[in-house]
């Protein structure tokens, strides 16, 4: 397969020739890298059948999942580091007072962003627009330790069946040199740099105003690379841009009801091929990625419960599904349940489950409930455990207070004795 074939003939909504002066350098079904001697830095196209919503609306939401899953992939880069050139243990016998040798085994063996929660990979978001059609341009790191930086700036393009990531990489030659540099320009006379490094911000050593002095710096180049890309009339037709923001609540026919998802939510027709044809799943993405963040609601094909045992056996049904979820990657996987009535005093159950996917822990919670013709339905997130329990319970349970059943995919409705008849 070839992503490149794939954007010469528009098949994901774009279309794309790259300019003659890129070097092709790989060339596979998702992704495809490029050379650029010119701007020094290497090109990626990528795409995700994920749809990542750029709504102004919800500006400061994007903002916050960015910095969770820049985080999550910055954390995981750093894994991987570890795992090529494992981290040896400080020895005993070193001269080292144990404050000192908690610090140096902290700086080795855990990423910047769990040293320091208020630090982020994020160096800057921008709105632009290529063609008219909004974009969304991100910076951020993937590395950032002694001898060790490497950058990303991403123009994202969201799409109807996906997104295309337009994206510059650089790793640098030399690290540290903006930092000594803000060192040296502050440092008073008979001061210790090192008391100095520690009053310099983030925000001072990415300050644009030094990219000219720095030219060679990654984030430099990743800048101007950028600005290039964006002001240059590339051959780059946006065929299927994302279409605005639907209105709420969405008519869901697949799942025979309306809701109101919570926000930054699409519709992901991708995902959508792939399950129950009366299951519609949403997603919220922004940088690719190992973890999603997903919403759905599902109306449970082939089953009808009825009689004064509903609640419990709904629950046997939700058990025995969400154990499913962890049967090929944890068999421990965590259940948990309680009675939730969505109205009118009809059977429900909300559960919670915990469970592992490649390693990585994450967790869903769940309304299943009945309606008055025995038909079953849940509405269900789940999510890494970035995302707290309580933050996904409070999704769910606004979401599902906002749930209607279309009228023509009610079977007619039996008299209340009959519903809970035995």
């Amino acid at each position: 397969m070839s992503l490149l074939a794939d954007l010469h003939a528009g098949s994901h909504g774009l279309q794309f020739t790259p300019p003659s002066s890129w070097q092709l350098d790989a060339d596979e079904d998702e992704f495809v890298s490029f050379r650029d001697a010119t701007h020094r830095v290497d090109w990626y196209l990528e795409f995700s059948p994920l749809i990542v919503d750029l709504s102004a609306r919800h500006d400061e939401l994007l903002r916050e999942d960015l910095r969770r899953d820049t985080i999550a992939v910055f954390e995981s880069y750093f894994e991987m580091a570890k795992t090529k050139s494992p981290i040896p243990p400080v020895e005993q016998g070193v001269d080292l007072d144990a404050v000192t040798r908690e610090t140096v085994h902290n700086l080795l063996s855990l990423p910047r962003t769990k040293r320091d929660p208020n630090w982020s990979p994020v160096v800057s978001i921008e709105r632009a627009t290529i063609s008219d059609v909004p974009v969304l341009v991100v910076i951020h790191r993937l590395t950032y330790s002694a001898g060790d930086e490497l950058i990303i700036g991403r123009i994202v393009i969201s799409l109807e069946q996906g997104t295309i990531y337009l994206s510059a990489l650089r790793r640098a030659d030399m690290t540290g040199v903006r930092e000594s540099f803000l060192v040296i320009t502050r440092q008073q006379p008979g001061e210790d740099g090192d008391a100095g490094l520690s009053e310099i911000s983030q925000a001072m050593i990415d300050d644009p105003t030094l990219d000219e002095g720095f030219p060679d710096h990654p984030l430099s180049a990743i800048r101007r690379a950028l600005h290039w890309a964006l002001t240059t009339p590339l051959d780059l037709r946006i065929r299927s841009p994302l279409s605005s923001e639907p209105e709420t609540p969405m008519t869901l026919p697949r799942s025979g009801c309306s809701i109101t998802p919570p926000p930054r939510f699409r519709v992901c027709p991708a995902m959508a091929a792939k399950m129950d044809s009366s299951l519609t799943p949403f997603i919220r993405a922004t940088v690719p990625q190992g973890g999603s963040y997903g919403f759905d609601v599902w109306r449970v094909p082939s089953l009808s419960i009825k009689g004064r045992q509903a609640t419990q056996r709904l629950r046997r049904i939700a058990e025995e599904h969400m154990r499913e979820w962890g049967r090929d990657g944890d068999p421990a996987v965590e259940f948990e349940w309680v009675e939730y009535s969505i109205r009118d005093g009809l059977p429900g159950v909300s559960t919670y489950v915990s469970f592992h996917v490649h390693g990585q822990r994450n967790h869903a919670v769940a309304n299943w409930f009945v309606d008055h013709d025995g038909t079953v339905f849940r509405v269900c997130m789940a999510g890494s455990i970035s995302r707290s329990r309580e933050e996904l319970t409070t999704a769910v349970n606004d979401s599902t207070g906002t749930w209607q059943r279309l009228p023509e995919d009610v079977r007619p409705r039996s008299p209340w004795w009959n519903l809970f008849a035995s």
